[in-house]
């Protein structure tokens, strides 16, 4: 299959044929490198958004604005990554989740399927440990129920812990 896009001077990705809703000759974001975007699918970096190090986007994720996707973090399926949020470390973020404002995701962090990450969201996870977020109160009750079906089995908001049990989070 013919390539989607190259490089330019700048760092930048042009497009070389249509997609998705990019047109031959769209100057998309910042890439490292070749490894960093993927030639199929309909996954792009518009804006001034950076892909840096050993991260991947690829099949249809999309990463925009001022967002940063660095380290070795994976951003696939129909992901997206916008405003000023931060990927890295070993994070995921996959399916249909969504990751934007301030939100940094980092360590060992999954977020997938239809999940929500926002304002001044902090996820990490470390090996052997459950991702802990750390959230503006307002954020609360949105993160509790996003992450209902995901890995983590806890966190910590606002300095209130909580844990999870069966099907439903509860202050530790």
């Amino acid at each position: 299959m013919k390539k989607k896009y190259e490089i330019n001077k700048d760092g930048c990705c042009v497009a070389l044929r249509s997609f998705g809703d990019v047109t031959f000759g769209d100057v998309g974001g910042y890439v490292d490198s070749e490894k960093n975007l993927s030639q199929d699918g309909d996954c792009w970096v518009y804006d001034d958004a950076h892909v840096s190090g050993n991260a991947r986007v690829y099949e249809n994720a999309l990463v925009y604005e001022n967002a940063l996707v660095y380290g070795n973090a994976v951003v696939f399926g129909n992901a997206q990554v916008s405003g000023n949020a931060e990927v890295s470390g070993h994070a995921q973020v996959f399916e249909n989740a969504v990751v934007f404002g301030n939100a940094q995701v980092s360590g060992t962090a999954v977020v997938s399927w239809h999940a929500y990450v926002f304002g001044n969201t902090r996820l990490s996870g470390d090996a052997g440990d459950a991702p802990t977020p750390e959230a503006i109160p307002s954020d609360a009750a949105k993160i509790l129920e996003n992450l209902l079906d995901s890995p983590v089995e806890s966190l910590t908001m606002d300095g209130i812990t909580y844990k999870k049990t069966a099907a439903k989070w509860e202050r530790a």
